[in-house]
Formats: structure tokens, C-alpha cells, sequence
């Protein structure tokens, strides 16, 4: 059911004694059905928007006018609709017979619609050279003799032959007059003219601009809309008419706002400013149905006494128009004066950021979506990068609980990579909370070679155990394997339980800044001085070095002992190859270049890890092959052997055993070390640990190769350096292309597909801003800033006396 009103139009009235009755012009009667059984929802722009569309007139361009003579009003008389309030009073006036009155519409263009008392009188009607005269005496002269004798004046109705009795004389041109010209300083005015006359110069002011000496008129809102315009939604359409009238300064009023209509108008009052958008039929478009585009206010009223504030939204459409499909955008701080100067309008800090975030959430999904399509994400992901292993758990509920993603291009490059994993995680800033892992390796020339990222609920035994199985696999468990973390219990264990024939270290750098909280002075200096006794190679020297360490720092020994094990930082005692890694550095770096993608909601956060790893893999490939082929190792290490050769040419070398490549070599320092090139060994231990050639090996080769009956075995300086530094395997490592997840506009996924979603993870709200600050790792401790009782500033100042404030506290 629903209201139905029947309505004619195009008529007049009339009075007959004290009685006023309807002539219609056109015979006939429409209806009009409101799908709806409250009258309160009929407004007075939904009724003249159905009238419209009825008879199929442009409510912008025509007048109209609502009215109806009641029933039981006596003598009869009629009575205009001009508001919601007339609307109402309409509907609820019915007569005994539960009828209600018909309805009568005027309309007209906005030239003839012009009220009674509105209408011009016949002497308002003359004009004199433009001027309008109203009825006024005069010295007694009467109303058709004017005071301007002489004067033509014209009858806008009368012919212009019956006018004039005699024709018009023509008259002659003014000659133009000359502008003022200042001899002297040689400069024309343009301000003022001047016209000789007898000899004598006479100033002429020139006309001034008639458009600045009349009061403005309508002036128009800037929108350009036109009836019948589309829209995709709501939010766009609110979009549109907000910042049109930030840019254009003007308020608005807000009339009626839901899933089927927005309809606005000027709030200034009596302004004819006015919108209406509806909503399509079986549809989600909205459209202009009507639309009075100039406003009758005066702007500068409007402009100064209205309150505009931005909303996060214009935030986010500015960020879109000048930062199109990044995440990375200005500061909170810099958008501000950014909205300001494009939309005149200000917002706050806090409006930036939800804005900025907005921002992003508009690029993919906003944090709720982001869980509801993380399944076909995953999928098109591995779909644009062949090789993907990606991994969803959801709870009993269906919530989200862990993501693992290992990029195909990663899996393949780390089989030409040292195998040297560093595991770290870090906190995420969104309010579902959670942890971001990160697995990665280290190319040969020391650049990131991220190989999987997961995101979890935290760091506790199941979460690792989880990550590290995903990851065994596509990196299999091998005695050759080692991974570097920092002391946390939970990932250790998981190493030990799913990766058995690997080795684990300890970051040398985390244990450096927990030594340093065992000493009283000098802590900077005492956590440098055992990063570098761990960096040490040679057992002898390690334990020299490390026992005089101990020594001048007993707590220090005491807390390594009872919280670490040796092989696990010492590099001279660690049962595995980790290279030049003594530290999880790698991993805390990146970290630190996803500060602010942390705050990101789950697919733009994903989106950004991706595309910064792709940007790392163009880049490093581009370094791999932009040497020549005359550079056959990686810069690092060849930059590292061009520097050591001009020592090692200068060390005497003694040849031990021609047949086992022994040789005996005095260092710099002094002392003598035995050179094996056959097993690649050095009594200093560098050239066992790193891998390539240290000083003394490279003096011992450089002996070798001038021999004439030298062995075939080592025939260059490359037979000594593991593959892992030569340039094939580094250009190898970055072969295969990463590739972004494309929009999802884009995307063609299967039902099954479709059909799998997550809910998000269940959260508590708290109050106050979300932690940014990282976690101290297991044994760090942060200083804290408080303040120590008894400290007083003045103590500085008034040293032999009391301070003030003891003073007055006794008081």
C-alpha cells in the first residue's frame, strides 16, 4: 500500500463574492503513487520531483506553484504549499469521506511568474535615458511633467512611431579626446583625458566600470551539473557537492539524506540554491533530478559566516588526484596547508590521518574487506608470479590467524645464495594487532634478498613453529643452513624442532646493547669492544681478548654465562658457515623501511611489502649487470681482494710442501701464518670463515703462480672463492621478475575461489593511540624517563641555600 495523490495543473483562480474557485485549463487529473505508509516521509522536494516527472517539465527551469483549497474552509479559499510543514498539513486534511482535496499546480517560466503585488505600475514603466521614475510630486507639477524637460521618454508598450511626433536628429561624433601626457617624465596616464578648448586644458573623468558600480547578481555555483547527470554512488555525489561549495564558499543545508535521495540547498536563507539526487531504479547510480544552479545569497555573508571543516574523505580525494595509486603520501602535518590551498577549506591533524588512511583503504580494501579478499588476492598473486607459496589458517570461527607468503622469484634465487637465513619479527600498528615476520638472506654484495614474510597473532610457540614449517616447505632442512635471529625463546625452539641439522646464532649487536646495561661507565665503548672480540676469527686470539674481557667486567661474564652459549655469538667457535653475518641487522633494517606500512590494513600493507621487493630486485639486477666481463666477482669482495693485493705483495712467503700448496707467510704483524690452498684454510681463520682469500692467501697465490712447475689445481686466485661470489650466480639470483598484484578490477577468479573469505580477527578496542614504539627484544632495557626525587634545578642556582620551593612547603 501507499499514499496516492491525484493532482491538475496549468489553471488559475478566480472569486466570486467572498469564494475562490479553480479554472483549470487543461481537463483532466493525474495521479501520483508514494510507495510508503508514513506521511511524515513525503517531503515537499519528493512531491514536486513526482509532479515533474509526471508531466514532464524541468523543475529547474520552470516555476511552480502548490496549492489546494481545503475542505470545510468556509468561504472557500486556497492555500499555497511552500514546506515540509505544508506538505504534512496536505496529507493529514481529509473530509468526512476520508478524501483528500485535489491537488493544483501552477507553472510557468521564471519571466512570467511574477506575483500581483510584484507587478510593475505604468509609471514605473517609463524610462528616462535608463532611468526608472515612481509617482511623486514634483513643485506641484504633475505626474506626467517631469522635471527633466526636454527629455525623451520612450513607452516600453506604445510603437516607437507613435512616440515621437518628429523624427530623431543625428547627431555628429565626439572628436576622442587625447590622454593626459606628462611631458616631463615622459609617461601617458590612462587614468584621466584632457581636451583643449580656447587654450585652456580641461580635465575628463573617465567613465567608471558599470559592471563594479551595480550590486552583484545570481552568481553561479561552480558545480556544472546538468538534469539527468549519473553518478556511481552516493559517497561520490556528497563528494562533489562538498568540495564544490569548500572551492566556492558556500554553506550548505542538509534536507533529506538516505539510500534513495541527498538533497541539499544554500544555508543562507532565502537563497534558491538548491539540489536533489535520487537514486536509480534496481540500481546503485544516482542522478540529478533537479538542480537550481545559481545562488541569490550574498557571497560574502556566506563566505565568512559559515564554518567549513574538512572531512577525511576530501582529504583522501586530494591524495588521490596528486599521489594516484601510492601509499606513501605527505605528513599529516604537510596536507593540511595541501587542502587549504586546493579547496579552501582546513582540517585537522587528526582528519589528515584518518584521511591518509583512508587513502589507502580506498587503493585496495578497507581493513574489514582487506580479510574478506584475502583469498582471491592470494590467488591472483600467484598467478602474475609462477612459484608463489602462499598460506591462510583461520580459526574454528573462520577469523583470520596467519598469512605466509614466499614470492616464487625468492624461492628460486636462494638456491644460488648463501645459505644464511635471518629471522625477525616485528609488531603491526592496526588495531587487529598482530606481527609481521620477516625472513631474509643477504646477497653477496650485502643487499636484502628477502625470501618470505608472514603476518601473525604473535610471537609465542605455536606461531613459530607454524612459520617455520610453512617455510621447510620451500627451503628444506641441510647441515649447510644457518639462521641468525635475536634471543627469543619461542623462535629458537621452533628452529631447533622443525630445522635439526641447521644452525642458529645469536645477533651479536642484540647482545652487545644488553652487555652495555651491565656496566656502570663507558657503556658504548664496552658494547663495542665485544662486538668486536666476537667478530674475531683466529681461536687464540678469541681467547685471549675475551679473557681479558672478562676480567675487567665480571657482571658482563656472569650474565653471558647464564644467558648464552659461546658457539652462538663467537665467530671463531660457531659450528656453522655464516659468512660475514654476525648480526640480524638485515632484518631489523626492513623493519625500519615498513614503519609506516605497518599501519596499513592487510592488502595495502601486502601490496606495499611486494612492491618494495620488486623495486630491491630491479635494482640489484641492474647492479649485477652493469659490470663488465672483466669483473668476474661481486663489488664487495672485489673491491675488498684489489685493496689486499698491494699489501700481500709485500710479504715474504716460504714454500712448505709444493705437492700440499703449504706456505708459510710473515704478517704485517709480525707473525708467521701457514697458507693451505688445497683446503682453503689460513692460520688466521679469515680465509677459512669468509670464504675468499685473506691477505696471507693471497701472497701465498701470488707465489704459486709464478712458479713455472706449479700444480694444475689452483690455476687463479678465482679457484679459492666459493661460487656464491662470482657475478654468474648473483645476476642468476635476480633472473625472474616480481610482479604486483594488478587492481582488482582486473581480476579473474575462479567460484571456489570466490566463494573462500576470513573474518577479521576479533580485537578490543582501548583507548588512547595505537603503540608505534618497538618491543624491547629479551634482556633489552629501556631507560625511562623520571624524575629523581630530591633533584631540583634551583639547587644550580642557590647552592648554600634552601630552594624556594622547600621553603615555601612549609609554609
Amino acid at each position: 500500500m501507499g499514499i496516492i495523490i491525484y493532482f491538475d495543473y496549468d489553471g488559475y483562480y478566480s472569486k466570486t463574492g467572498e469564494a475562490y474557485q479553480w479554472n483549470p485549463r487543461v481537463v483532466g487529473l493525474y495521479g501520483i503513487l508514494f510507495r510508503t505508509s508514513s506521511m511524515e516521509e513525503i517531503t515537499y522536494s519528493w512531491l514536486v520531483d513526482k509532479i515533474c516527472t509526471k508531466i514532464k517539465i524541468d523543475e529547474s527551469t520552470m516555476k511552480r506553484k502548490l496549492s489546494y483549497i481545503p475542505t470545510g474552509v468556509k468561504p472557500p479559499t486556497y492555500l499555497y504549499i511552500r514546506d515540509d510543514d505544508d506538505v504534512y498539513v496536505y496529507l493529514t486534511t481529509l473530509d468526512e469521506e476520508k478524501s483528500r482535496s485535489v491537488l493544483h499546480v501552477e507553472v510557468g517560466n521564471e519571466l512570467e511568474m511574477v506575483d500581483v503585488n510584484e507587478q510593475q505600475s505604468r509609471v514605473q514603466r517609463k524610462s528616462s535615458v535608463g532611468v526608472n521614475y515612481e509617482e511623486e510630486n514634483f513643485g506641484g507639477l504633475d505626474n506626467d511633467d517631469r522635471a527633466n524637460v526636454g527629455a525623451i521618454t520612450l513607452y516600453a508598450n506604445e510603437p516607437l512611431g507613435e512616440q515621437l511626433a518628429e523624427p530623431l536628429e543625428t547627431l555628429e561624433p565626439l572628436e576622442p579626446l587625447e590622454p593626459l601626457r606628462d611631458v616631463d617624465n615622459g609617461v601617458d596616464s590612462n587614468l584621466s583625458m584632457t581636451k583643449e578648448n580656447d587654450g585652456i586644458r580641461e580635465y575628463v573623468e573617465e567613465p567608471r566600470d558599470s559592471q563594479h558600480s551595480k550590486f552583484k547578481g545570481p552568481w553561479d555555483d561552480g558545480l556544472d551539473l546538468v538534469i539527468g547527470q549519473e553518478f556511481e554512488n552516493s559517497d561520490d555525489v556528497k563528494y562533489l557537492v562538498e568540495t564544490g561549495a569548500n572551492r566556492n564558499c558556500f554553506g550548505l543545508t542538509l534536507l533529506n539524506s538516505n539510500k534513495k535521495r541527498y538533497v541539499v540547498k544554500c544555508a543562507e536563507e532565502g537563497c534558491e540554491w538548491y539540489i536533489r539526487f535520487s537514486k536509480a531504479k534496481d540500481s546503485t547510480r544516482f542522478s540529478v533530478r533537479t538542480y537550481r544552479k545559481l545562488h541569490t545569497c550574498v557571497r560574502s555573508n556566506t563566505a565568512t559566516g559559515i564554518k567549513r571543516r574538512g572531512t577525511p574523505r576530501l582529504v583522501a580525494t586530494v591524495l588521490h588526484e596528486d599521489y594516484p595509486g601510492q601509499y606513501k603520501t605527505p605528513t599529516p602535518k604537510s596536507l593540511i596547508g595541501l587542502v587549504q590551498g586546493k579547496h579552501g577549506t582546513t582540517v585537522s591533524y587528526s582528519t589528515a590521518i584518518r584521511g591518509k588512511k583512508l587513502a589507502v583503504s580506498d587503493i585496495r580494501a578497507c581493513p574489514e574487506e582487506s580479510f574478506k579478499m584475502v583469498y582471491q588476492y592470494l590467488y591472483m598473486l600467484e598467478k602474475v608470479n609462477p612459484g608463489t607459496k602462499t598460506s591462510v589458517v583461520l580459526d574454528e570461527e573462520k577469523r583470520f590467524k596467519y598469512l605466509f607468503v614466499a614470492l616464487g622469484a625468492a624461492i628460486e634465487g636462494f638456491k644460488v645464495m648463501r645459505k644464511v637465513i635471518i629471522v625477525d619479527a616485528t609488531f603491526l600498528k592496526t588495531i587487529y594487532k598482530g606481527v609481521l615476520i620477516f625472513a631474509t638472506a643477504q646477497d653477496p654484495n650485502h643487499h636484502h634478498y628477502p625470501l618470505a614474510f608472514a603476518v601473525a597473532d604473535g610471537e609465542k610457540d605455536v606461531t613459530w613453529k607454524w612459520f617455520f614449517e610453512t617455510l621447510k616447505t620451500v627451503i628444506p632442512d641441510s647441515t649447510e643452513l644457518v639462521f641468525m635471529s635475536d634471543r627469543n625463546s619461542s623462535l629458537i625452539k621452533a628452529v631447533a624442532e622443525v630445522y635439526p641439522s641447521s644452525h642458529h646464532g645469536n645477533c651479536v649487536y642484540h647482545l652487545s646493547q644488553n652487555v652495555r646495561t651491565k656496566v656502570a661507565y663507558n657503556k658504548e665503548g664496552v658494547a663495542k669492544t665485544f662486538r668486536r672480540i666476537a667478530s674475531i676469527c683466529s681461536v687464540s686470539e678469541f681467547e685471549h681478548e675475551y679473557a681479558e674481557f672478562r676480567r675487567r667486567h665480571p657482571k658482563v661474564a656472569t650474565y653471558l654465562d647464564e644467558n648464552t652459549d659461546l658457539e652462538k655469538w663467537a665467530r671463531c667457535h660457531f659450528p656453522g658457515v655464516k659468512y660475514n653475518i654476525d648480526t640480524s641487522n638485515a632484518v631489523e633494517s626492513m623493519n625500519g623501511v615498513f614503519r609506516d606500512v605497518r599501519g596499513y590494513a592487510l592488502l595495502p600493507m601486502i601490496d606495499a611489502i611486494i612492491g618494495k621487493f620488486a623495486e630491491w630486485s630491479c635494482n640489484n639486477r641492474k647492479e649485477a649487470l652493469s659490470g663488465s666481463n672483466a669483473h668476474r666477482l661481486v663489488p664487495f669482495v672485489e673491491n675488498e681482494i684489489h685493496e689486499t693485493c698491494e699489501v700481500a705483495q709485500k710479504l715474504p712467503v716460504i714454500e712448505l710442501n709444493t705437492y700440499e700448496l703449504q706456505y708459510s707467510v710473515i704478517g704485517r704483524d709480525g707473525k708467521t701464518y701457514v697458507v693451505d690452498l688445497r683446503n682453503k684454510s689460513c692460520y688466521c681463520r679469515c680465509f677459512d670463515l669468509d670464504k675468499y682469500p685473506c691477505v696471507h692467501s693471497i701472497a701465498a697465490v701470488m707465489t704459486h703462480l709464478k712458479q713455472k712447475d706449479r700444480s694444475e689445481e689452483v690455476k687463479s686466485l678465482y679457484d679459492l672463492i666459493t661460487k656464491y661470489y662470482f657475478v654468474e650466480m648473483w645476476v642468476m639470483a635476480y633472473v625472474r621478475t616480481i610482479y604486483p598484484v594488478p587492481h582488482k578490477s582486473e581480476w579473474v577468479i575462479p567460484s571456489e575461489i570466490q566463494e573462500l573469505f576470513a573474518y577479521p580477527p576479533v580485537h578490543v578496542v582501548k583507548k588512547g593511540r595505537v603503540q608505534e614504539t618497538r618491543h624491547p627484544s629479551v634482556g633489552e632495557r629501556r631507560p625511562k624517563n623520571k624524575r629523581v626525587k630530591g633533584r631540583n634545578l634551583e639547587s644550580w642556582f642557590f647552592p648554600n641555600h634552601e630552594s624556594v620551593s622547600q621553603n615555601t612547603s612549609g609554609n
